[in-house]
């Protein structure tokens, strides 16, 4: 029977699946801790700043990679918050030690050219008199700057952490255009992945299985005749298995259809490129998620994805399971768990920086010290150097993507890089965690497994060839407790790695970031 007759018979799951393949989120309302991390880590490292602001916010041709849990709009806002501060404390750095040359040449050109009957060393005494005061002068406008700049970083810090809900609300909003993008994003059923793997920013693979099922064999009624088969399609198979978990009790759930597109087949599917030179989108109408299900291609096919985020945003796990019917004789559905540690100890830096009044005035004289106002503006001309140096990076990237989409070459639309796996521990250091991982992915298996038996005993087929690999897949060990990671380094170009030393919270912007991977 064709797949258009099998969706027939299979309307009330269809309309289950329309529902979860809108990809609506979840509030994870008072699990927003990794969040206020992320976002406080934007204002001590300008590194991850600058490299979520050239992913979220600046015009590209790669699609911007799902959120895993995150609030891009939130970590967004920040990231721009705090190149503000950066341009802002560089603007007046810039223009008090010019305004300090300018007013010393000036005073020692009309000094030193006057004809007022003073004598050399009365000249040379007032000439360092007066250049005493302007140094002095120089050096109390950039304290206050300092204080000012530092005070706002820890301030807004301390603000963050404090917030029950990310902070998004905490910092100005961006462009409606560009929030809008975001929001598509977050809510988006699409994902368009780089290379080969379409599991790339879920983690690891931290466990997997799956099986081949016979639906030519006919089950046997209580009269000892065989049933009728009635054929279905794997879009009604996806359907039972997202009713099934719905259902299983476990909090906080993300259920959703996803395709998942390749980077370099991305015109291949109608209506996700709108155009060559842009961002593909994010969300496609659900009849085409549906399609990924029962026609799927060398280049798209759809996903039941199942998000569990837990421990305040600490812990994502992400379940992908596909079934695909072949012939209506075959019955295949691959199953796979991966999961996203809690954040590694760089991205866990807001937790040792200060929290109260007092602790954050002592930091900030601290940090601003004696003489860094009189040698912080010296750096500039290296920061300017940097980014002026990335800025052509990234006009040189983009004109050589240009070159190649108009020659026709094959080019992948998908993300660079994933900031969330990125900011990853590779190893388990919570043992309550782990053990709810293991839990809720079981959970899943188990309603995964119990949804498609009852689906192929409610079509007349027999099961018994099921229940021996259902047994086998029960067996299966997940581990979670180690995920060999690709680095824990997030943002590109070189800018930001935990194995490197943090950049100290008084060399903010006018150094070398830490090195890092692309």
């Amino acid at each position: 029977m064709t797949t258009e007759r099998s969706l027939s018979r299979a309307q009330p799951a269809d309309v289950a699946l329309a529902d979860v393949s809108a990809g609506a989120i979840d509030a994870y309302a008072g699990r927003r801790l990794a969040e206020s991390y992320l976002c406080s880590l934007t204002y001590v490292e300008p590194g991850l700043a600058d490299y979520v602001a050239e992913e979220l916010l600046h015009d590209s041709r790669h699609a911007i990679q799902p959120p895993f849990g995150l609030d891009l709009i939130a970590l967004a806002r920040h990231a721009r918050g705090a190149r503000r501060i950066t341009f802002w404390l560089t603007t007046v750095l810039a223009v008090n030690l010019l305004a300090a040359v300018s007013v010393a040449a000036l005073y020692a050109w009309t000094t030193l050219g006057a004809d007022d009957g003073r004598t050399w060393e009365q000249q040379a005494r007032s000439l360092g008199v007066a250049g005493t005061a302007i140094i002095l002068a120089c050096w109390f406008v950039g304290w206050i700057a300092l204080v000012v700049e530092r005070s706002q970083r820890y301030l807004k810090i301390r603000a963050l952490v404090r917030s029950p809900d990310g902070g998004r609300d905490l910092a100005p909003a961006l462009p409606s255009t560009v929030e809008s993008r975001l929001a598509e994003a977050m809510g988006g059923n699409v994902t368009v992945f780089r290379g080969g793997e379409p599991l790339g920013g879920h983690g690891d693979i931290i466990g997997s299985w799956s099986i081949d099922v016979d639906l030519t064999r006919a089950a046997t009624g209580e009269d000892g005749q065989r049933k009728e088969i009635v054929p279905f399609a794997a879009s009604e198979v996806h359907g039972a298995i997202a009713e099934s978990i719905r259902g299983s009790g476990v909090p906080d759930l993300r259920i959703e259809n996803r395709l998942f597109v390749r980077g370099t087949g991305v015109a291949t599917v109608p209506g996700l490129l709108p155009l060559r030179f842009e961002r593909p989108r994010s969300t496609l109408p659900p009849e085409m998620v549906v399609r990924g299900i029962n026609r799927p291609t060398p280049n798209a096919r759809t996903y039941l994805r199942v998000e569990k985020v837990a421990w305040s945003g600490d812990l994502v796990l992400n379940v992908l399971i596909r079934a695909d019917v072949v012939a209506d004789a075959n019955l295949y559905v691959e199953f796979y768990a991966c999961g996203l540690l809690p954040l590694a100890p760089f991205a866990r830096r807001p937790e040792q920086l200060p929290k109260s009044v007092p602790e954050i005035i002592f930091r900030v004289l601290r940090d601003v010290g004696v003489t860094n106002p009189l040698r912080r503006p010296f750096g500039i001309p290296w920061y300017l150097m940097t980014q002026l140096l990335a800025h052509w990076k990234q006009v040189r990237r983009n004109l050589v993507e240009t070159v190649r989409i108009r020659r026709g070459h094959a080019f992948d639309y998908g993300p660079v890089s994933y900031f969330r796996e990125g900011s990853s521990d590779t190893a388990h250091y919570e043992r309550f965690a782990e053990a709810d991982e293991d839990m809720h992915i079981k959970i899943v298996a188990r309603r995964t497994l119990r949804a498609i038996r009852d689906l192929l005993a409610s079509h007349g087929i027999d099961t018994s060839d099921f229940d021996r690999l259902e047994n086998r897949v029960s067996n299966t060990v997940y581990n979670i407790g180690n995920i060999n990671g690709s680095g824990n380094a997030v943002g590109n170009h070189n800018r930001l790695n935990n194995h490197s030393k943090p950049s100290n919270s008084g060399d903010q912007g006018y150094g070398p970031s830490s090195g890092g991977r692309q």
